[in-house]
């Protein structure tokens, strides 16, 4: 063979090589979603600071020529952290782990009694109503930041006001207590609610502001956060009256299967009635342990605005009788009478041998059939019978948005120390949907129209306040109602 002939064979074998080569390299940084080349992914493994491409949601085939360069423009993902607007600053729970995601498909309830967390739903014909079953948030609508609807910004999930007073020019109300029954406030998945929730109780201008909490460790026990709206809800002049729940009484009537990690939630109703009397029993030094966390957040209150109140409700819907309510109210008025009121809040007919004596004390109602019940120093909130709005079309037993603004003025009326909202889909429940841990609940915050009604019907029937401290009544008084949703109904 000639010496230039073998060249010639040397040549093309590597041209043949290189060609193979970069047919290899083709197929393995070719995009099957895109159709096109990515080099990201066949660079090394992505870190978080690392550029993606933006696809912006939608298939850049089906777009113009005009429009390839802004899908192919590298972006940088923001981190994550969960992290909500509180005075001007960032307030970052001790968890910022995502809420998990939503099953698409519901189990049957296994619980014999169907209740939801409040258990009024398990009094049979008697309430515990919602009106819409939580829907999960799409991800492209909870991630998105700063964006303003009407004079509300979106951010961190919840809408607070764009008004830096956040007041939207309201005159101040006072004369009752006015607010939420927010027992989920120390869930962090719940944070977007609770801050929505302050947010429209900061707007509604009203002197004394209401939260009740459930501090037994059913949503968490994110003290520090708790201590943060009671800063919050104490400022600029108004009086916080808050109350805490220490103990759970409807995840009790589930003891065969509770779906909460909590005292007493495995005990039956019947032996805990027992326990609670025995003196040093394990029972009484878990429901000392919880007063004492009660104790300091109370404290906490008191030393922030010693004009607030605050309100130990001795079990959420309970199952005790007289005897096992005098045992508990004792031990709750020795560590916290000096420091608030001591209060029942009954469930009478929704366990047996449940009763209703109040030995004196404050009680507190969630139904409205035992509303004419209630006397001056008691309280009220719907905790387990969800309002509706205007908007909507009431199903279910629902409190009508009628009803609802009757009931606040009838509270206003019968000098009721407090009334409190809830709403199942603030708590991620709803009518017929299965109770689950709540840590993977999804919590629904109220929309911006939402919270424009339940700031006029936390206003509803109080007086107005002027800047000389007099008294005077409200002349608009009711005229929002007309407003808002007319159409609708």
């Amino acid at each position: 063979m000639s010496k230039f002939l073998e060249i010639r064979i040397r040549l093309l074998a590597a041209i043949a090589i290189g060609l193979a080569t970069a047919l290899v390299v083709h197929a393995f940084t070719r995009d099957s979603s895109t159709s096109g080349h990515s080099w990201w992914r066949y660079a090394s493994p992505r870190t978080e600071s690392d550029p993606v491409v933006s696809l912006s949601g939608e298939d850049p085939s089906s777009s113009s020529s005009d429009d390839a360069a802004a899908f192919a423009t590298p972006t940088t993902p923001s981190l994550r952290s969960g992290a909500l607007l509180i005075d001007g600053g960032d307030y970052t729970g001790p968890d910022d782990t995502p809420t998990p995601a939503v099953p698409a498909t519901v189990t049957p309830s296994t619980a014999p009694d169907g209740e939801d967390d409040t258990d009024s739903a398990s009094q049979k014909g008697k309430g515990g109503a919602t009106v819409n079953t939580p829907v999960p948030t799409s991800s492209s609508e909870s991630d998105q930041d700063d964006f303003m609807v009407g004079g509300w910004t979106r951010r961190g999930g919840a809408y607070l006001p764009s008004n830096p007073s956040g007041d939207g020019g309201l005159p101040w109300v006072g004369g009752q207590a006015r607010g939420y029954a927010m027992l989920y406030a120390l869930q962090p998945q719940a944070r977007p609610v609770v801050e929505t929730n302050v947010a429209a109780l900061l707007s509604a201008r009203v002197q004394e502001p209401y939260i009740a909490v459930l501090v037994d460790g059913t949503f968490g026990n994110d003290f520090g956060y708790l201590r943060e709206l009671i800063t919050r809800l104490n400022a600029d002049g108004r009086n916080l009256h808050l109350g805490l729940y220490l103990a759970n009484g409807p995840a009790q009537r589930r003891y065969r299967n509770p779906p909460y990690e909590a005292p007493f939630v495995r005990t039956s109703p019947e032996e805990f009635r027992r326990e609670i009397r025995r003196s040093n029993s394990d029972a009484q030094i878990q429901y000392l342990n919880i007063i004492a966390d009660a104790r300091r957040l109370f404290e906490y209150n008191i030393l922030t605005n010693p004009k607030a109140k605050n309100y130990a409700i001795v079990m959420l819907e309970d199952n005790l009788d007289r005897d096992s309510f005098r045992a508990m109210s004792n031990l709750a008025r020795e560590q916290l009478e000096a420091v608030a009121t001591i209060v029942r809040n009954p469930c009478k007919g929704c366990y047996d041998g449940n009763d209703d004596e109040s030995l004196g004390y404050a009680v507190e109602e969630h139904l409205v059939e035992r509303f004419e019940l209630l006397k001056g120093g008691d309280g009220y909130t719907l905790d387990g019978q969800s309002f509706a709005y205007p908007t909507e079309i009431t199903v279910g037993k629902a409190v009508t948005p009628e009803q609802l603004i009757s009931l606040l003025k009838g509270a206003y009326q019968r000098n009721l120390r407090y009334f409190g909202l809830w709403r199942h889909s603030w708590q991620g429940t709803g009518e017929g949907v299965p109770l689950t841990d709540p840590k993977s609940r999804v919590y629904t915050p109220s929309n911006p129209d939402e919270m424009e009604f339940e700031i006029q019907a936390i206003r509803a029937g109080l007086p107005v306040v002027n800047s000389d401290d007099d008294v005077q009544v409200d002349a608009e008084d009711g005229q929002f109602f007309d407003q808002m949703g007319s159409e609708a109904r």
